[in-house]
């Protein structure tokens, strides 16, 4: 009784500390405010109609052009209790800009209008959606003081003693999968994979995880929510935003891509919640491998020479910011010579992923997480001696600089182990696909890289490829283990095994994807240059045609359809003029 008692007075302790916290971040906050702002104009908004607010006057012009394409004015207010709602609490225009544009698009097809909502504070995102002619922004926060306290006595109640990780991850609130979204938002920000109990970290993310679900059930109480447009899935708040809106029966617009080229996925129903964001429609992808298989080859060849063979395990914030250029394996015999191995044994990479990122970001996975799968990999294929292994870091470790990594398991589990070796970092990827027999990962890019480049590839789960007939999908732990230990016994890929792979990376890269003009291709960080972003995004925005040209038609064309993915309508178009893609959903 006495232990309890002093837990429960350490909890209230941290929780006086964490508020302590939260007001110096709000000062923090007013003061990033006051320094992007005009100050005295700034309070003069709210007055009179003074638009010239921020100190970056590319900002301000951006805002007044945008304003003037999107015709404020002379915008009509369509009366209806169904609204369209985009989501930005990222605060990146990167985040906010395209999500804005495909809410615009939504709103004058379905003559509806758009609310926004975003972090409080987040003076740049408002106002991009006020030249976007959203009548309404709703704006999330961390409530106030009696409500966080009601709240952290919740969570003390709900985590009680001696609760397991398992438990946290199957936690959930009114069919929102709150325990999910604590886990994954303590891995990424404590930059801690993989942990084996409840913290008193924990304490403070489920606490802000109960007052985001809250504040949703609060803010969309009445309001009904015909569209809801999102990007990020995971994390807290997003996991949860995008889960309360799909019990609502909202119907979500997902969009992701590499900056400018982006595509949109179409979710409908709870039980995507946890779908991988990228995923094509299957009864689609066999339906263009069918009919248009000739086309994609030929154009998937010119691009994987180009692209794939040069950029393969390279992250767009990598291709932004050019590196020194890294050191290349010339053949099989120049790897052996450097792990000091014989050359006729086969050669295995394992690629690991970025173990702070996509951990539930599928349906299902045979490992309780991504470290949770290296670990026992590892462990598995130090008794396999008929193959050298290689395993590869993810590329952006380094970005999100966590705890533990690839090397501090590698070096923990393999320690000396001579046929199993880690990449070295010194060294490009690139074409390392020529000398290796087989590649595993657990649900990553590589799934369908390297079967497009030929090499048989094992995954451990559901993917954005999953079931598409390229790659080896074991269903079971054991089966998966099996192929570890009879690595040599798995064939080369087929012909058609290969086409496939192709198929796929071509729709996912190119054929599924559009370029929004408007959007400049600018580093993804919160260290982004905003100077020259803004310089560079008003140019484009001129530029741009007024939102009109290849993507808005492509868009509509998925709506008008009924098609979950978004199509490249002028790269179809190329190939069969009178193509009809419907219903594939």
């Amino acid at each position: 009784m006495l232990i309890k008692i002093n837990k429960t007075i350490f909890l209230f302790i941290y929780f006086l500390l964490l508020e302590i916290k939260e007001a110096e971040i709000k000062l923090v906050n007013f003061y990033n405010t006051f320094h992007q702002v005009k100050f005295f104009k700034y309070l003069k908004s709210f007055f009179l109609s003074e638009k010239k607010i921020f100190s970056n006057e590319d900002l301000n012009e951006y805002l007044k052009v945008n304003t003037e394409i999107n015709n404020i004015n002379d915008q009509k207010i369509f009366y209806s209790n169904k609204k369209i709602v985009v989501e930005s609490l990222i605060n990146h225009p990167l985040y906010t800009l395209p999500n804005c544009i495909i809410g615009k698009k939504l709103s004058e097809t379905y003559k509806l209008d758009c609310v926004g909502i975003i972090k409080e504070g987040d003076l740049v995102a408002e106002n991009i959606m006020k030249s976007f002619g959203f009548k309404h922004i709703l704006k999330v926060n961390k409530t106030n003081f009696l409500l966080r306290l009601f709240f952290f006595i919740k969570v003390i109640k709900i985590l009680g003693s001696n609760k397991s990780i398992k438990w946290l991850i199957k936690y959930k609130k009114n069919r929102v999968e709150i325990g999910k979204s604590v886990y994954e938002h303590y891995v990424r920000f404590k930059k801690d994979p993989g942990p084996k109990k409840i913290t008193i970290t924990f304490y403070k993310f489920f606490l802000e995880a109960l007052i985001y679900n809250y504040q949703f059930k609060k803010l969309f109480k009445n309001l009904k929510i015909s569209f809801w447009v999102q990007s990020e899935l995971q994390f807290i708040p997003h996991r949860i935003f995008f889960q309360n809106a799909l019990i609502k029966k909202a119907k979500i617009f997902i969009r992701f891509g590499d900056i400018r080229d982006n595509s949109i996925k179409i979710s409908t129903s709870y039980k995507e919640r946890n779908a991988n964001r990228t995923m094509f429609n299957k009864k689609l992808f066999h339906y263009l491998f069918k009919k248009y298989k000739k086309n994609i080859i030929k154009e998937s060849n010119i691009k994987i020479n180009q692209n794939l063979k040069k950029f393969i395990g390279r992250e767009v914030y990598q291709l932004i910011n050019k590196k020194k250029k890294s050191k290349k394996f010339k053949d099989k015999k120049d790897i052996c010579k450097y792990f000091n191995w014989k050359i006729d044994k086969p050669i295995v990479i394992i690629l690991s992923h970025e173990l702070t990122d996509g951990n539930f970001a599928n349906k299902w996975n045979l490992f309780l997480d991504d470290k949770d799968w290296l670990v026992e990999t590892l462990n598995k294929i130090k008794k396999v001696n008929s193959v050298n292994w290689i395993v590869k870091s993810h590329p952006s470790e380094s970005h999100y600089n966590s705890n533990v990594n690839a090397k501090t398991i590698f070096n923990e589990i393999i320690k000396d182990q001579n046929n199993i070796k880690l990449f070295p970092l010194d060294y490009n990827v690139q074409n390392i696909y020529k000398f290796v027999s087989v590649a595993i990962t657990s649900h990553g890019t590589p799934g369908y890289q390297y079967p497009a480049l030929g090499v048989p590839t094992i995954v451990c789960g559901d993917t954005s490829y999953y079931g598409l007939g390229f790659n080896i999908e074991p269903k079971t732990k054991k089966k998966y283990f099996d192929l570890l230990y009879n690595i040599n016994s798995i064939k080369s890929l087929s012909k058609i095994q290969e086409e496939k792979g192709k198929c796929f990376w071509y729709l996912f890269n190119f054929l599924g994807r559009v370029e929004i003009p408007s959007i400049y291709y600018s580093d993804i960080t919160m260290k982004y240059d905003k100077k020259n972003f803004w310089k560079e995004s008003l140019k484009l925005l001129k530029l741009s045609n007024n939102y009109k040209g290849n993507f808005f038609k492509s868009f509509k064309y998925q709506l008008i359809n009924n098609n979950s993915n978004l199509i490249n309508l002028k790269k179809m178009s190329l190939w069969d003029k009178n193509f009809k893609l419907k219903n594939f959903n």
